[in-house]
């Protein structure tokens, strides 16, 4: 019996690509680059279901090219490259991947806070320059962030990622989000809830 025909948009870490070729005929073009609508209609033709990223945009055309379809999913969070109407006409199941990259999208705001408080890209330049003569205790020191004060405008899942991160820097969290989240999750992770007006 012959595997059902998966295809990708984009190369996935090596050990997904693995699990998916164990159980699916998996499908990609070697060179890993977004492809062009052309490219993703071509490789939808014969596909049973799809991976795609979210700067795939997975409309009417490509459902009508893919009779065949039955489910595209989405490397992503959000979906709105998906136009769900034309996947409903076409009998096509679409899915996401919710909190898939909280943490890790989390890890990289932290690394950029950090980075931009304490100067870093800055620090860096200036080395590479070789203009940098030494350590004085007044350059390039940056500000710390133990203890200050940080706000967030939401309270998702990659917003209460950072606030955790957050907590263990001391420091103090506010937030504003269309809904006010539990007093329990608030006091988890020490949040003060802002009001917009």
């Amino acid at each position: 019996m012959s595997k059902p025909i998966v295809f990708t948009t984009r190369l996935l870490p090596e050990a997904v690509m693995a699990k998916l070729q164990a159980v699916f005929d998996l499908r990609f073009d070697v060179k890993d680059f977004p492809l062009s609508k052309a490219r993703i209609i071509a490789g939808a033709k014969t596909a049973e279901g799809m991976i795609t990223m979210l700067s795939d945009l997975i409309d009417d055309e490509v459902f009508k090219a893919a009779p065949q379809l039955k489910i595209v999913s989405n490397y992503a969070v959000g979906y709105n490259n998906i136009d769900l109407e034309a996947a409903k006409k076409h009998g096509v199941s679409v899915s996401n991947t919710p909190g898939v990259l909280s943490e890790t999208t989390a890890d990289l705001a932290f690394a950029l806070l950090m980075a931009v408080a304490r100067r870093i890209p800055e620090a860096n330049a200036w080395v590479k320059s070789r203009k940098w003569s030494g350590w004085a205790p007044t350059e390039m020191m940056g500000t710390d962030i133990y203890g200050q004060h940080l706000g967030l405008v939401g309270m998702g899942r990659i917003a209460q990622a950072v606030a955790r991160r957050a907590s263990g820097f001391g420091m103090q969290i506010s937030y504003f989000s269309r809904r006010q989240v539990s007093a329990a999750l608030e006091a988890d992770l020490g949040l003060n809830y802002l009001p917009l007006s």
